[in-house]
């Protein structure tokens, strides 16, 4: 590979731009958007099958997006977050489900989120 960059890298690089154009922005952003109307809201929450399809996919039977905890993990599981907060129905994915409340289990994570959930919670 002529960038020196090696295979797992562009892989974590792939999770978080499906992340962000799949989830972040096709989805969550209209849903929390104050300048969303109710229609725009609906059709962001009906975006969400077939992200979640390939993520239930991928993730069953895998601790991780990858071999190992990444920014990718750790992005997709801030936006899985929101589904609290945004009416977006994660126990019918019970993989995904299953995936976020473990990854929530890890001490770092626990840590930020005992820190940033009230303010989440507030906002």
């Amino acid at each position: 590979n002529f960038t020196g960059f090696s295979d797992a890298y562009y892989r974590t690089i792939a999770w978080l731009n499906f992340t962000s154009t799949e989830l972040h922005k096709a989805v969550f952003a209209p849903i929390l958007s104050k300048a969303s109307s109710d229609a725009e809201r609906i059709a962001a929450r009906g975006r969400v099958t077939r992200p979640f399809a390939v993520l239930s996919s991928h993730l069953d039977g895998r601790d991780f997006l990858e071999d190992r905890f990444s920014v990718a993990d750790a992005y997709l599981l801030a936006v899985l977050n929101w589904c609290e907060f945004s009416r977006v129905a994660i126990a019918d994915w019970p993989v995904l489900l299953a995936w976020r409340d473990t990854l929530r289990t890890r001490p770092s994570v626990a840590r930020a989120m005992a820190e940033e959930w009230p303010l989440l919670k507030a906002a």
